[in-house]
Formats: C-alpha cells, sequence, structure tokens
C-alpha cells in the first residue's frame, strides 16, 4: 500500500522494526512487519518531503513566491 509523505513513527519503535526488517522498503513497511498497524491522517501538500538537493532547490524558489490570494 502507497502512503503519501512524509511518514512519521515513534523512534523507539521505528528503530526496533528497521534493525529487526532491513529488507522493507520504507518505514511504514518495518513497523507492519513489526505487527504494528500504520493509520493515515489528513496531512497537507504544503508539507514538503525534502530528500534531494532539487527538492531543495525547490523549495526555495516556492518560498519566494507571493501566497495564493483565496476569495
Amino acid at each position: 500500500m502507497a502512503g503519501p509523505d512524509p511518514q512519521t513513527f515513534r523512534f523507539g519503535p521505528l528503530r526496533k522494526a528497521l534493525e529487526a526488517h532491513p529488507n522493507v522498503t520504507d518505514e511504514a513497511g518495518a513497523i507492519e512487519a513489526e505487527g504494528g498497524r500504520p493509520r493515515m491522517v489528513m496531512g497537507s501538500k504544503l508539507n514538503l518531503k525534502i530528500t534531494t538537493a532539487e527538492d531543495l532547490i525547490m523549495l526555495r524558489i516556492l518560498m519566494r513566491m507571493e501566497p495564493a490570494v483565496e476569495d
């Protein structure tokens, strides 16, 4: 199941899950492998995931833009 980023988990259980399941592809998969049940919460497209240098460049560009005016 695909979920939006960023994902957040409590550090202790996440660390334990990642150490126990080093071949999982993401954090939610590790939590699920430990029997946890990640849940979806409402988010915002403005909560950007910064992973690469290009992501950081895009964030800097967006920060310089004027905010949209809503009616």
